[in-house]
């Protein structure tokens, strides 16, 4: 505390001394403990300042030591950074491996894509060829059937033809024999009265069995120079081999390829064509599409024109 400063009165009397003396011992005094007190107060700062140093010690232990925990924790982190870093080049180059893999891939799909297209075409043109080629093949087979029954039908009616041939050779021969015992001096020889219309006894007999041999056509002219109309009669109808006989043939205008009308009581019944000729002998096709019925032995055959 600083000293009092008393005004000056002069020389002080002496009653004043001792109490001045007093007065100032007492300001010494309440200075003395002033200064304790203020020392008291300084040593308890320190005190707590000492205390704060110490905890600001064990706190800059701690936080070194966490520091320390840090600096590890950031090397195994730059150590598994490094190694991330590490793993990303390698990935970065397997995506580049992958896309480039990829790229291949899709050249590849896009080259099977158009080979599959392709072979769908391929295989959709043999499709058709084999389905045009089995068509082909059932009709071939259904051809080569119907010529099969038609080679048979046309054996069975050769065979009756020919069994006709030889039966009506046997009779013109027989026909010939009685004419011969008959016959006087260069006379013409008389029809045998059992023999077909049209057959006359010199009909030619010199074709061997199972050879057809087609004379010649002989077309007939008038005087006027006109062929006649071709007219006859069936003499033999055969329905279940569809074809007839008739008694006309070469020799009266008859040739293979010829259409005839079938005429009974003035109607036309039917029509067939020609196949085979001879003298005075044909063998007819009966055609179904023109033939509402059945014909019959007596029917009329004339010319049909076309």
């Amino acid at each position: 505390m600083p000293p009092l400063n008393l005004p000056s009165l002069g020389r002080p009397p002496k009653l004043l001394v001792p109490f001045l003396v007093g007065a100032a011992g007492l300001g010494a005094f309440a200075l003395v403990v002033t200064g304790q007190q203020q020392v008291k107060q300084l040593q308890q700062q320190l005190m707590a300042a000492h205390q704060q140093l110490t905890q600001l010690q064990q706190e800059n232990q701690e936080l070194s030591g966490r520091l320390q925990g840090l600096e590890g924790e950031r090397k195994d982190l730059d150590r598994r950074l490094s190694g991330l870093r590490e793993q990303l080049t390698s990935a970065s180059a397997e995506l580049d491996r992958s896309k480039t893999a990829l790229k291949d891939a899709e050249e590849r799909y896009t080259k099977l894509t158009d080979e599959r297209s392709q072979l769908q075409t391929q295989v959709a043109t043999l499709t058709s060829q084999r389905d045009d080629a089995s068509k082909k093949v059932q009709q071939m087979e259904e051809e080569n059937a119907q010529l099969q029954k038609t080679a048979s039908r046309l054996r069975e009616r050769f065979a009756l033809l020919d069994r006709d041939y030889r039966t009506l050779s046997d009779k013109m021969s027989q026909v010939v024999e009685a004419a011969q015992r008959v016959t006087v001096g260069g006379a013409v020889l008389p029809q045998d009265p059992m023999a077909p219309p049209g057959i006359a006894a010199d009909t030619d007999t010199s074709l061997d069995r199972g050879i057809v041999e087609l004379p010649p056509i002989v077309v007939r002219k008038d005087q006027a120079g006109t062929s006649l109309p071709i007219r006859g009669r069936v003499i033999q109808a055969d329905e279940t081999h569809n074809f007839v006989v008739i008694d006309q043939g070469s020799d009266d205008g008859v040739r293979a390829g010829m259409m005839l009308s079938i005429v009974r009581s003035g109607a036309t019944v039917g029509r067939v064509n020609v196949i085979r000729v001879r003298s005075h002998l044909s063998a007819c096709d009966i055609i179904r599409s023109s033939t509402p019925g059945p014909l019959q032995m007596g029917d009329m055959v004339v010319e049909s024109g076309s």
